[in-house]
């Protein structure tokens, strides 16, 4: 039963539920380029072929790919150009099982809206990012095999939004640096479907790397950044051999004959917040005994399926590690799989992150057009006998004002949690499962309400201590009266008997 300030408060939101709201969706428009490759039409800036395309192609130009079916095997040779697909699904590049598809060595070239496909059978790759040696292209083809001279890394290159099928290896990176691949679909490759070799600072963000012999292997590499892909249905979900210092976060892991395996001395790298269900998760070979790698950042541990922990303080996070190995513990792992959202408001992107023992769908954001309140929606899917709990991080700058959590019809009092980082607030709560939708409310109108009726409490609270104040005078005065009515009557007293001493001396002179 709601009462006080808490039926005020849910009375208010009702209002505000039904304000009209206005929701934020991404839009992703095409670009047109400056040279088109299109084999049915003719005449300037138009080419029959890509490869021909990217030989007329000029610094700072764009390829736009027309969809259809290429079989070329192409070099891109070139710095500063883009290489774009009308559409991942139409615009197919197939290699004829022979070599790479695509190579690149060269700097900052965008390749993006390919379906690649059939690269060589024995070591090919449908994108190949490669270090490129002086003297080593002629007549606009690669004719000298790289032996480590005069080496120049292929850098800052983004390999984004492809479809990778059917090659020996799905996306490559050897001896190059500062490239970002994001937002790929890579899958069925005889070897790994993202391998970095010998290769530093990359980005591996955001890709679907599914049934793969291996998902994603690093080796002899260090400092890259693997965040926010899906691996799943490969031999090893992903492979590290010899290699150090890189960071593996919010990546879902799962169904995999191994998560994620250790080899030859690959140390001093970093998981947290990867969300982990095979058998096993972690294999490491052997063990790292000196320079473990860790677990955790900044109190964040990763979700085991297998954890059997509990969390008697009700803060997400298990009160036991969970064990890897002798010389490997996630300190603190999580008590539920995580799920991260983003939302651009006002040309400011924010990252809203979740952890729970349900299934999040229908994740939204509203803004009220007229009150200005914002709402963070999402149901919650999952078996009654389990119960639900749900801790969500939110940035201070999304959600300006203090929020109001409602599970279904019913307010729900959240916890606040302390956290590391200063420019988010995470809140925990749970609720009697069954299918409903959260809502999370802070709004202008609400905050205001809730100072109004804060200086009403602390008024009363100052009314109340001035009440105290005199009843306490009131009671010190009656006291003094009291006093002071004593000691006049023993004044009284000994001025009578005073005066029978004075009688009596008179009378015996």
């Amino acid at each position: 039963m709601l009462t006080g300030k808490n039926l005020t408060l849910f009375i208010v939101v009702c209002i505000l539920l039904l304000s009209s709201t206005t929701r934020f969706k991404a839009v992703v428009k095409a670009q047109d380029g400056d040279l088109i490759v299109d084999p049915s039409r003719e005449g300037p800036g138009f080419y029959k072929t890509i490869q021909e395309a990217i030989d007329n192609a000029s610094s700072g130009q764009t390829i736009f790919v027309v969809n259809g079916t290429y079989y070329e095997n192409l070099f891109i040779y070139k710095s500063n150009i883009s290489l774009i697909g009308e559409g991942r699904d139409v615009t197919i590049i197939d290699g004829r099982q022979f070599s790479n598809v695509i190579s690149i060595l060269a700097d900052n070239v965008t390749v993006r809206g390919f379906h690649i496909r059939n690269s060589g059978i024995s070591s090919g790759s449908a994108i190949r990012i490669e270090h490129a040696k002086g003297n080593c292209i002629t007549d606009n083809r690669l004719t000298d095999s790289f032996d480590g001279v005069g080496v120049q890394t292929s850098s800052n290159n983004t390999i984004s939004n492809n479809v990778a099928t059917d090659n020996s290896y799905g996306i490559r990176i050897y001896m190059s640096s500062n490239n970002r691949i994001s937002g790929n679909t890579v899958s069925s490759s005889a070897y790994d479907g993202v391998r970095i070799d010998t290769s530093s600072n990359n980005v591996i963000s955001n890709n679907s790397i599914l049934n793969n012999y291996d998902g994603l292997g690093l080796y002899t590499s260090s400092n890259n950044l693997v965040t926010g892909n899906v691996i799943s249905g490969n031999w090893d979900g992903i492979a590290l051999s010899t290699s150090t210092n890189n960071t593996v976060t919010r990546n879902s892991i799962f169904s995999n004959i191994c998560g994620i395996l250790l080899a030859h001395a690959s140390i001093n790298n970093i998981f947290y917040f990867n969300n982990l269900n095979n058998k096993p998760q972690v294999d490491s070979q052997p063990p790292a005994t000196v320079f473990p790698n860790s677990w955790v950042f900044k109190d964040e541990g990763n979700y085991w399926s297998d954890y059997n922990g509990t969390d008697a303080n009700t803060d997400g996070v298990g009160d036991i590690p969970y064990r890897i190995d002798q010389y490997n513990l996630d300190q603190k792992p999580l008590m539920g799989p995580f799920s991260d959202y983003y939302l651009l408001l006002h040309a400011e992107l924010f990252q809203i992150d979740i952890i729970g023992n349900a299934t999040v769908t229908d994740f939204m954001f509203e803004m009220g057009a007229e009150t200005g309140n914002r709402i963070i929606r999402f149901n919650v899917i999952g078996r009654e006998e389990d119960g639900f709990f749900c801790r969500i991080g939110i940035p201070d700058a999304l959600m300006v004002y203090p929020t109001l959590v409602l599970v279904g019809e019913e307010e729900i009092i959240p916890k606040n949690l302390s956290s590391s980082d200063s420019t988010c607030s995470s809140t925990y709560f749970s609720y009697p499962h069954s299918n409903r939708t959260v809502s999370i409310i802070s709004s202008t109108t609400l905050y205001l309400l809730s100072q109004m009726l804060d200086k009403y409490l602390q008024l009363q609270a100052e009314i109340g201590w001035q009440n105290d104040t005199y009843n306490a005078l009131l009671n010190n005065y009656s006291r003094l009266w009291n006093s002071y009515d004593q000691l006049k009557q023993a004044y009284d007293s000994l001025k009578s008997s005073y005066n029978s001493l004075l009688n009596t001396q008179s009378e015996n002179a």
